[in-house]
């Protein structure tokens, strides 16, 4: 094998030359165990300070028969002729560096445990279908997760993504202690009508959103809730279809959801909505408004409880529907409409 350079998110590595780096090589025979000495070019199996490269041998997946810690993975060949291929096979790996899948190449979490630390960046694309992420990762920027199959568990996990996440199937099970957080600054898009809760009690799940989180497809709902996920949204909701439904609260400081055809429902839980441009397609209609709030653009009452709101202002040019055919709770409260322009109240 060439001594290509093998570019990551995190630098450059040489394939075969780099110090600290191991290469999969295969000739294990029918024997294919990540533990097995001679399938490596260091007639070793890898230790918690080396780079693991697995490039294409023309072989079998390697199949991890042990749990293992290195210092980075990259999956595939610089020429991009793909990959053996890893499988965790029901193990834990720990990565405490970057995680680099090349074109071509393959590498998805079909069981077992990836663990990650503030160093892990995934580039390239990532699968995963079943099995636990678990630490801390970042998704690079025109990087890719791709998660479908069945549920998705990360507990007391941190989740940074810069790239994009295609949602096509399985819950997201978060929680515990410290919890889940996810910051979003990148494209979170729900291909379907999933859900995320918060499957592990304790602090459950904090989604930040300042990039795009998108439901593109599914006319039912994608859910954050069930038992406990928060929204904070600064970026873009973007309903294209069916409904975002929040059920656990969420505060709504900046960004969009200016939305034509889906609908961001505010169903349960405790909301402030003070900066994001919203249509009358974002409809409260459980839960409670608290603190200052100020609505831009549109805004759809069709239930829950303004009680504990103070002040609710209405900006110009906003039109507010009261809809719904309940009670509209706003008891001591204030509500204000700006003077010098149009505001408009709907019932």
């Amino acid at each position: 094998m060439s001594a290509d350079t093998t570019n990551t998110a995190a630098g450059s590595y040489i394939e075969t030359s780099t110090p600290g780096t191991i290469t999969w090589i295969n000739v294990g025979g029918g024997n294919v165990n990540w533990s097995t000495a001679t399938n490596w070019d260091l007639n070793r199996a890898p230790t918690n300070g080396d780079i693991v490269l697995i490039p294409n041998t023309g072989g079998s997946t390697c199949l991890m028969d042990v749990d293992a810690t290195v210092a980075g993975l990259v999956i595939g060949e610089c020429a991009g002729s793909g990959s053996d291929g890893l499988n965790l096979n029901g193990h834990i790996l720990e990565v405490d560096g970057p995680i680099t899948v090349k074109s071509n190449a393959v590498f998805a979490i079909t069981s077992g445990t990836l663990l990650g630390n503030s160093n892990t960046i995934i580039g390239g694309v990532l699968g995963w279908t079943a099995g636990t992420l678990g630490g801390t990762f970042t998704i690079a920027t025109n990087s890719t997760l791709l998660m479908t199959g069945t549920t998705h568990p990360m507990a007391n996990t941190l989740l940074t993504n810069n790239g994009t996440v295609a949602w096509s199937g399985g819950g997201i099970a978060g929680g515990g202690i410290p919890g889940t957080l996810i910051y979003n600054n990148g494209l979170w898009d729900s291909q379907g009508d999933l859900g995320m809760y918060g499957g592990y009690g304790g602090n459950s799940i904090v989604f930040n959103n300042a990039g795009t989180f998108r439901k593109s497809a599914g006319t039912g709902q994608t859910v954050f809730g069930f038992t406990g996920v928060f929204l904070n949204n600064t970026g873009n909701l973007d309903a294209q279809t069916g409904v975002i439904a929040l059920q656990d609260g969420g505060n709504f400081t900046g960004g969009t959801a200016t939305n034509l055809n889906g609908i961001v429902q505010l169903a349960g839980g405790n909301f402030t909505v003070n900066g994001t441009i919203t249509t009358t397609n974002v409809q409260m209609v459980g839960g409670f408004l608290t603190g200052t709030n100020v609505f831009t653009n549109g805004f759809n009452w069709a239930g829950g409880d303004w009680n504990t709101a103070s002040p609710v202002t209405i900006a110009p040019n906003t039109l507010l529907l009261m809809t719904g055919g309940g009670y509209h709770a706003m008891e001591n409260r204030s509500e204000e409409r700006r003077v010098g322009k149009e505001c408009r109240s709907r019932w």
